[in-house]
C-alpha cells in the first residue's frame, strides 16, 4: 500500500494502491534474504532478482523496488526505467506485460512525467481491457485518475480534475463489483480531487466513507493516519476560502490528533506535513509567534530527513510569518 504526500500537502494513494503490493513486496525482501543472504544490501539483491530470475512477476516487483529506492537519484532512475522498458516488450504473458507496463507508468508518475505515466497507464488498461481483468483495469483507472488530478492540480486546468473524477468513478465503479477491499483508497483518492476543485460536501463525503472502512479493518492504521491528514487538509482550505472559525477548529483538532499519534517516533514526512498545518492554522487566527516554532521545527525536522519539498515548503512558510 504505497503512499505518500503529494504536492499540496495531502496525502494520496498512487502507483500500486493496494495492501498486496506491500505484502508482495515483503514476501520479495523475505526471498531475497534467503537467496542473497551474501549480498552487501538490498541494492544488491534486487539486482541479483534481476540478472537471474525468470519469474516474471519477481523480477518486475525487483525492477520497480530498485527504482522506487533510488528516487533521490531521478538519473539513476531513468536508467533502470529504460532497462524495465525493454524486459517488458520481452515478456510473453499478456498479463504480466500488462502489469509491467503499469508499474513503468508509476515511475514515470512519480518523477512528475505525468503525459508519459498516463501513455503506460492507458497501454496497461488496453491490455486488461481485452483480458477481462477487472481487478486490472480498475488499478489502471485509479492511476489515470490520479496522473489527471496531479495535472490539474500543476496547471490548474479544471478540465483534468473533471478528468480524473471520470476515471475515479469508473474505478470506483468497477471495485464495487470485483475488489470492495481497495474501495476505500479509491474513496480517498476521489474526495482529493473534489477538494482540488473545492467540492468539500462531496469530498468530505467520501473521506468519510474512507475513514468507516479503515475503521473497521485490523490492518487500516495507516489508512486512518492519511484519512484524518487528508480531513484536517480539507477543513484548512475550506477555512481559508469561507473565513469560518469553526472549520479552522475542525482542522485543527484533526492535525492535532495526528501529533498525538506521533510522539515517540522518528522524524518523518507526515510529521513535518501535520507541523506546517498546525503553523498555518495559528498563523490564519493571528498567532504567528507561535506558529514560528512549530515552522522551525518542521524545517528542522525536514533538514534531518533530508526532503529537499519540504525544505522549501518550510522556508516559505517561515519567511511568510515573518512578514
Amino acid at each position: 500500500m504505497e503512499r505518500r504526500v503529494g504536492a499540496g500537502g495531502r496525502c494520496v494513494y498512487r502507483w500500486s494502491k493496494n495492501l498486496n503490493f506491500m505484502k508482495n513486496i515483503f514476501l520479495i525482501l523475505f526471498v531475497l534474504a534467503g537467496f542473497f543472504a551474501k549480498a552487501v544490501n538490498l541494492e544488491d539483491s534486487l539486482r541479483n532478482v534481476i540478472a537471474t530470475t525468470n519469474n516474471d512477476s519477481l523480477k518486475i516487483m525487483a525492477y520497480s523496488s530498485l527504482a522506487f529506492s533510488k528516487l533521490n537519484k531521478p538519473a539513476e532512475v531513468l536508467q533502470i526505467i529504460t532497462d524495465m522498458r525493454h524486459y517488458c516488450e520481452e515478456i510473453k504473458d499478456e498479463r504480466w506485460k500488462a502489469l509491467c507496463k503499469r508499474k513503468l507508468g508509476t515511475l514515470y508518475h512519480r518523477l512528475n512525467y505525468f503525459d508519459k505515466a498516463l501513455e503506460y497507464y492507458i497501454e496497461s488498461a488496453a491490455v486488461f481491457e481485452k483480458l477481462n481483468d477487472k481487478d486490472g483495469i480498475a488499478n489502471c483507472y485509479n492511476n489515470i485518475a490520479n496522473a489527471y488530478a496531479s495535472k490539474g492540480e500543476l496547471t490548474l486546468d479544471k478540465n483534468y480534475y473533471d478528468r480524473a473524477i471520470e476515471f475515479h468513478l469508473k474505478c470506483i465503479n468497477l471495485r464495487r463489483q470485483s475488489d470492495t477491499s481497495q474501495l476505500s483508497n479509491s474513496y480517498n483518492n476521489i474526495a482529493i480531487v473534489y477538494m482540488y476543485q473545492e467540492n468539500f460536501d462531496l469530498a468530505l463525503e467520501y473521506l468519510n466513507k474512507a475513514y468507516k472502512i479503515f475503521a473497521a479493518i485490523p490492518e487500516g492504521a495507516g489508512g486512518l493516519d492519511m484519512v484524518t491528514i487528508n480531513l484536517g487538509d480539507l477543513y484548512l482550505k475550506k477555512a481559508l476560502k469561507e473565513r469560518k472559525p469553526d472549520d479552522f477548529d475542525k482542522a485543527m483538532g484533526y492535525f492535532k490528533d495526528r501529533m498525538d499519534a506521533y510522539k515517540g517516533s522518528g522524524a518523518n514526512d507526515r510529521q513535518v506535513k501535520v507541523l506546517s498545518s498546525i503553523g498555518k492554522i495559528l498563523c490564519e487566527t493571528g498567532k504567528c509567534r507561535e506558529a514560528m516554532k512549530l515552522f522551525k521545527r518542521a524545517m528542522d525536522m525536514s533538514l534531518q530527513i533530508k526532503n529537499k519539498g519540504s525544505i522549501m515548503e518550510t522556508s516559505y512558510l517561515l519567511s511568510e510569518a515573518l512578514e
